[in-house]
């Protein structure tokens, strides 16, 4: 599972200026939403908090074009994964109810793991005490899992999520905030994430990933209540149409349709919510989220760079250090590989080459095996890079 995002993004994200089932949207003065009984309160925007050099140029001290297009992208990036965070921990609490502990833990892991590295440097810019506070919760969400009951697991969550609300209060400026095409290019993030992940997830009508496949469902339900927190900023006509565009989608998925038919489904949600919001239909235009197809080599170089240096700070005995690095070499890198690589009939090779980054290299690192064998591990990714650069060449 990936998602997300997660610190250069995609061209889509930065030409459109483009970046999750019941948990609240993020957006100021609304009333609060509920998973199963747990209940988030949304933080109100402080943009006078803000005092990143993002915020500062987002809000116009600096009006280079170019650099207020990048950094919204970036905040588009940070709002998707914060969603997706959202997602995740909702899945969490779903299974947990259901007593269905391993994947309850998947899901509480996932934002730590795969979301958290896209949020820290904007939320350490901020707020840094904030920072380590969301990170430690979402941490110790994930610790407890087993050991928490149904109700302790919900207030924890219930924590976790407050804290993530304030940190998107305290990066997101107000103007992004209020603003239906940010809205909007968050909601498309979040459903073109579904569809990789329901990809995964769904093989010949069968689940055969569960997470990937809860993954997908969580994401769209993210999409769909930010979505809802716009709606009323749409016509009638163009509200109706996106709104019965989600309800098709979420049939499908709940029926295991084909990827194929998911991926026509997101399409349609797509083109719906980007006429509504009054911007570029997102599917003209190469939709995977953090895909620069124009860099690919630079990004599959920088996977060779960072493992490299993996190598030596585990050699170094630095192995929380390593383990960043391979968390940057994953998320901010490979993951903006995945999609030219689907999109080449290459998702084997994708998968692959994901589980041996994603997965097992970190895995070796936590539990500190032999020198010998993590620069084996790193040779043969080396080795898959090389076949993942041949195939899009």
């Amino acid at each position: 599972m990936k998602t997300k995002i997660i610190a250069l993004v995609t061209a889509i994200i930065v030409t459109l200026s483009i970046a999750t089932i019941g948990l609240s949207s993020m957006k100021p003065g609304t009333t609060s939403s509920t998973i199963t009984t747990t209940t988030i309160t949304t933080m109100p925007t402080t943009p006078a908090q803000t005092i990143t050099p993002v915020a500062q140029q987002m809000s116009g001290t600096n009006n280079a074009v170019s650099n207020n297009n990048q950094d919204n992208a970036l905040l588009i990036k940070f709002a998707a994964n914060a969603e997706m965070i959202k997602g995740h921990i909702g899945k969490a609490i779903e299974n947990k109810e259901a007593s269905n502990l391993e994947l309850a833990k998947a899901h509480a892991g996932h934002p730590i793991a795969e979301h958290y590295t896209v949020l820290e440097p904007l939320i350490n810019q901020t707020d840094p005490q904030l920072s380590g506070e969301l990170k430690q919760s979402l941490t110790s969400l994930v610790d407890r899992v087993e050991d928490m009951s149904v109700l302790q697991f919900k207030l924890e969550a219930d924590k976790t999520l407050k804290l993530l609300d304030q940190a998107y209060s305290e990066v997101i400026p107000e103007a992004q905030n209020n603003d239906i095409k940010f809205s909007a290019r968050t909601v498309i993030g979040l459903v073109t994430q579904a569809t990789e992940e329901y990809e995964e997830g769904v093989k010949d009508g069968k689940i055969v990933q569960v997470v990937e496949y809860q993954d997908a469902q969580a994401f769209v339900g993210r999409a769909e209540a930010v979505f809802n927190q716009i709606a009323n900023d749409l016509t009638s006509q163009e509200r109706d149409v996106a709104q019965d565009q989600f309800k098709q989608l979420v049939t499908s998925m709940n029926a295991t349709n084909a990827p194929s038919v998911i991926d026509e489904k997101i399409k349609a949600v797509i083109t719906g919510v980007s006429e509504g919001a009054g911007i570029a239909n997102a599917n003209q235009q190469v939709i995977i989220m953090g895909q620069q197809s124009a860099n690919i080599s630079i990004y599959i170089q920088n996977v060779r760079d960072l493992l490299k240096q993996v190598s030596i700070q585990y050699q170094q005995g630095n192995h929380t250090g390593a383990e960043t690095l391979a968390v940057t070499a994953y998320l901010d890198n490979f993951e903006n590989v995945e999609g030219p690589l689907i999109q080449a009939n290459q998702t084997q090779l994708k998968l692959d080459t994901e589980k041996m980054l994603r997965v097992e290299l970190r895995d070796m690192i936590k539990n500190r095996v032999d020198q010998r064998v993590l620069d084996a591990q790193i040779a043969a990714i080396d080795a898959k890079l090389d076949q993942i650069a041949k195939a899009l060449s």
